[in-house]
C-alpha cells in the first residue's frame, strides 16, 4: 500500500506541475495554449490521450487528485473573464489537435493512395512497350508476317478480354476484401481460389479458341495472310492459361496493396519478350510462331518471378489445401457470376468504341488516320487515371467493414487526386500542343489539320476522364458494386451511341464534310464519359446503393 500510495501522490504532483506550467504559459503570453511532448505523456499514463481529453485540461487535475487543490494563476485580471478565456483556450486546443490529427490521417492516405498507383502506372506504361517492339520486329521479317499477327491479335483479343479485365478487377477486389476483418474467407483462401479460378477460366478460352479460331480469322478477312495468322494464334491459344494466370497475379497483388511486385513482373515480361523475340525471329528464323512462342516463355517467366514474390507473403501449399473446401467453391461460383456481369459493362463499352471507328471508317482514310491519333492520346492518358483507380478499389475493399470512415477518406483523397491529375494533364497538353508534338505521329499535312480540329475537345475532356476512371475504382470496391457498374454502363452507352448515329445521319443528310462526322463521334464519346461520371457521382453525393455503406 506504501508503494501504491506513493505512486499516486507522484503522479498527482506530475499531474500539478503540468497544469501549472500550462496555465503559466497562458499567463504569461496570453496566445493560445499549446501542448508540448511531454505533457502528452502525462495524460497517457492512465491510457487517456492528448487528442481525446485535450479541452479538458484544465477540468481533469480534481478529479485526478481530489486532495489537491489548484490555483489559478492571475495576472491583474477578472476571474470570471481568466474563466471564461481558459474555456476559449481548451476549445483551441482540441480543435488544433484535432486538425493536426486530420491532417496526419490526410497524409497517411494520400501515402496509401500513392504507394499503388505510382507503380502501377509505371507497369501500366512499361507493358505497351513489348508490344511495340513485336510489330517492329514482325514488321522486319515482312509484311505478310505483320498483317497475319495483326489479324490473329484481333481474334484473340477481343474473345480474351471480354473476360479477363472483369476477372482481373474481381479477382482485385475478392483479395483486397479478404485482409479486412469481416470477411468470411482468409487472404490465403482468396488467393488460392483466384489462381485456381484463373487457370479454369484459361482452359475454357482455349477450347473455345481451338474450335472457332478459324472462323474468326475468315470473319476478320485474313484472306492472304491466313497461314501466318493461324500459326500465330494457334500457339498463343495453347498457351492461353498462362495468359489469363499472368493476368490474375497483377489482380492478386493490387489486392494485396502492392504496386511493385506487379512492376517487376511487368519489366520482367517485357524484357525477356523482347529478347525471346529477337532470338526465334532472327536467329532462329521461325516465323508468326516464333513470335507467339516469345510472347509465351515471357509470360511463363513473369509468373515465375510473380509466384516467387508471392510465396514469400502467403503459403501456396496452404492457401490450395481449402481449394475444393463447400466455401471455396461457393465463392468461384459468386465469382465466375460477376465475370459474366461486368462482361456486359465490357460489351457495351466496346461497342461505344467499335461504332465510332465505324463511323470514322465511312467517312475517308484521312478522317480515320486523325481518330486513330486521337483515340490513342486519349487512351494513354486515361492509363494515369485507372493506375488511381486502382489504388481506390484496393483500399476501398480492404477497409469496408473494418475501418469505419477509411473508405471515405479514401474515396474522397481519391478523387482531389483525380481532379488534380486532370488539370495537369489539361496544362501539359495545352502546352504541348504549342510545339507541334502531333507531328510525332503523322507527317500527313490533312491528318495534322484534321486531328487539331479536335484536339481542344481531347484537352478539355482530361479532368472529366480522370473522374469517370476514378468514380469506377471506388464503385468496385464497394459491395454491390459490379452489378450496378454494368447497369451504369449500359445507360451511360445508350445515349453516346445515339449522339453519334444522329450525327452521323445529320452530316451525311446535308452532305456536311468529314469534319463534322468525327466532331459528332467525339461528342458521343464524351457523352459517355459524362454519363459514367453522373451515374456514379450522384448516388456516391446522395449516399444511394450501392454507397449506402457511406452513410454516416
Amino acid at each position: 500500500m506504501y508503494s501504491g500510495s506513493r505512486a499516486a501522490s507522484k503522479y498527482s504532483n506530475a499531474v500539478v506541475g503540468q497544469q501549472l506550467r500550462i496555465g503559466l504559459r497562458w499567463a504569461f503570453n496570453r496566445r493560445p495554449l499549446s501542448i508540448h511532448p511531454g505533457d502528452e505523456l502525462l495524460n497517457n499514463t492512465r491510457g487517456r490521450s492528448t487528442k481525446s481529453n485535450a479541452s479538458r485540461l484544465f477540468v481533469d487535475v480534481p478529479s485526478l487528485c481530489p486532495v489537491v487543490k489548484v490555483q489559478h494563476v492571475k495576472r491583474g485580471i477578472p476571474k470570471a473573464a481568466e474563466s471564461h478565456d481558459g474555456e476559449q483556450s481548451s476549445r483551441h486546443v482540441a480543435q488544433q489537435s484535432s486538425e493536426t490529427s486530420e491532417s496526419t490521417s490526410r497524409r497517411l492516405y494520400y501515402r496509401d493512395i500513392l504507394g499503388i498507383a505510382l507503380p502501377t502506372m509505371l507497369a501500366l506504361s512499361v507493358e505497351p512497350l513489348s508490344s511495340l517492339v513485336s510489330t517492329a520486329f514482325v514488321g522486319h521479317v515482312g509484311a505478310a508476317e505483320l498483317a497475319g499477327v495483326g489479324v490473329a491479335l484481333s481474334v484473340y483479343n477481343s474473345f480474351t478480354k471480354l473476360f479477363n479485365m472483369p476477372l482481373l478487377a474481381i479477382i482485385t477486389s475478392s483479395i483486397a476484401s479478404s485482409r479486412s476483418g469481416s470477411s468470411k474467407e482468409d487472404e490465403g483462401s482468396a488467393i488460392g481460389r483466384s489462381i485456381f479460378l484463373a487457370v479454369f477460366v484459361g482452359l475454357v478460352q482455349s477450347i473455345v479458341l481451338a474450335a472457332f479460331g478459324t472462323f474468326g480469322l475468315t470473319l476478320y478477312g485474313a484472306g492472304e495472310f491466313f497461314t501466318p495468322a493461324s500459326t500465330y494464334l494457334r500457339i498463343r491459344t495453347l498457351g492461353n492459361a498462362v495468359t489469363v494466370l499472368f493476368v490474375s497475379l497483377l489482380g492478386i497483388f493490387r489486392g494485396l496493396g502492392d504496386g511493385v511486385s506487379p512492376l517487376i513482373a511487368t519489366i520482367c515480361f517485357t524484357c525477356a519478350s523482347i529478347g525471346f523475340e529477337y532470338l526465334f525471329l532472327f536467329q532462329f528464323h521461325m516465323g508468326t510462331g516464333g513470335a507467339a512462342l516469345a510472347v509465351l516463355m515471357a509470360q511463363m517467366f513473369a509468373c515465375f518471378v510473380a509466384v516467387a514474390k508471392l510465396c514469400t507473403r502467403v503459403s501456396l501449399g496452404n492457401s490450395m489445401a481449402s481449394l475444393f473446401s463447400r466455401s471455396s467453391l461457393s465463392s468461384s461460383l459468386e465469382s465466375l457470376k460477376m465475370t459474366g456481369v461486368l462482361m456486359i459493362r465490357t460489351l457495351c463499352i466496346s461497342s461505344v468504341y467499335a461504332i465510332a471507328t465505324a463511323i470514322v471508317t465511312r467517312s475517308g482514310a484521312m478522317t480515320a488516320a486523325a481518330h486513330q491519333i486521337a483515340f490513342q492520346i486519349w487512351l494513354a492518358s486515361s492509363l494515369l487515371a485507372d493506375s488511381l483507380a486502382v489504388a481506390a478499389q484496393s483500399l476501398i475493399a480492404r477497409y469496408i467493414g473494418s475501418d469505419i470512415g477509411s473508405e471515405r477518406m479514401v474515396a474522397r483523397t481519391s478523387l482531389q487526386l483525380s481532379v488534380i491529375l486532370g488539370i495537369c494533364l489539361t496544362c501539359f497538353l495545352s502546352v504541348s500542343s504549342l510545339f507541334s508534338p502531333l507531328r510525332l505521329f503523322t507527317s500527313d499535312v490533312m491528318v495534322l489539320d484534321t486531328l487539331r480540329g479536335i484536339f481542344p475537345v481531347i484537352i478539355a475532356s482530361q479532368t472529366l476522364n480522370s473522374l469517370a476512371f476514378v468514380l469506377d475504382g471506388i464503385l468496385y470496391g464497394v459491395p454491390g458494386g459490379f452489378v450496378y457498374a454494368a447497369k451504369a454502363m449500359f445507360v451511360s452507352a445508350g445515349p453516346s451511341i445515339m449522339v453519334m448515329l444522329g450525327g452521323y445521319y445529320y452530316c451525311t443528310t446535308y452532305a456536311l464534310d468529314s469534319m463534322c462526322v468525327l466532331q459528332s463521334v467525339w461528342c458521343g464519346l464524351l457523352t459517355l464519359m459524362v454519363m459514367r461520371m453522373l451515374t456514379i457521382m450522384v448516388p456516391l453525393l446522395r449516399s444511394n446503393p450501392p454507397f449506402h455503406i457511406f452513410e454516416d
